[in-house]
């Protein structure tokens, strides 16, 4: 056994022992998924987080998935905002 796969282990255990003391229920990477984006912003209740944080420390699959969806919205983020050509508000105006 490498000592990479053994440290591992021994995090594994211990974020399970800790999923067990303090009575939250897994999340699996769906759930993870579907709360990703509030997640992100914050929009969460503190043990939905904390159930996230866990996950993400036994599935390397969803921290992969997280930080590429992280680094998206970073960008679109830093994104100049657009103004609309003033053709297109006035067509907007006219339908109202």
């Amino acid at each position: 056994m490498t000592e990479q796969s053994w440290v591992r282990r021994v995090v594994e255990r211990e974020l399970q022992s800790h999923l067990h003391a303090t009575s939250h229920r897994s999340i699996h990477c769906e759930e993870l998924r579907d709360s990703a984006s509030d997640y992100i912003d914050g929009d969460i209740s503190k043990s939905l987080g904390s159930r996230i944080r866990v996950h993400l420390g036994l599935c390397d699959g969803c921290q992969g998935w997280l930080g590429g969806l992280w680094s998206t919205v970073r960008l679109l983020r830093a994104l100049p905002k657009a103004e609309p050509p003033e053709s297109l508000m006035a067509n907007i105006r006219r339908l109202k």
